[in-house]
């Protein structure tokens, strides 16, 4: 199968902290939690945790980047997801 991907995927395996604002019932709850990225690009990562990640979520990345989750499927005990990379924040305090 060829790989149609616009920017190549390189092996990767950092440890990072998302958050996410998902929708339980009549209110919504911001959830932080980690994540071990599998590979990554210019433009995407791939990453593995165990929250539920549903696509078009948007996760903010280790405090300073945004993110866009474009696929997400479960594996055993986990899921993985694919992220479209959105861009830097700033002003946001570290941590």
């Amino acid at each position: 199968m060829e790989d149609r991907r616009a920017y190549p995927r390189e092996p990767h395996s950092e440890e990072i902290i998302f958050s996410v604002n998902v929708h339980e019932y009549l209110e919504t709850k911001r959830i932080e939690a980690k994540a071990r990225i599998i590979n990554k690009s210019e433009r995407g990562l791939c990453m593995s945790t165990t929250i539920p990640l549903e696509p078009g979520h948007v996760l903010i990345i280790n405090n300073r980047e945004i993110g866009l989750v474009k696929w997400s499927k479960r594996e055993d005990s986990h899921y993985i997801a694919g992220v479209l990379r959105k861009g830097e924040i700033y002003g946001l305090p570290e941590g």
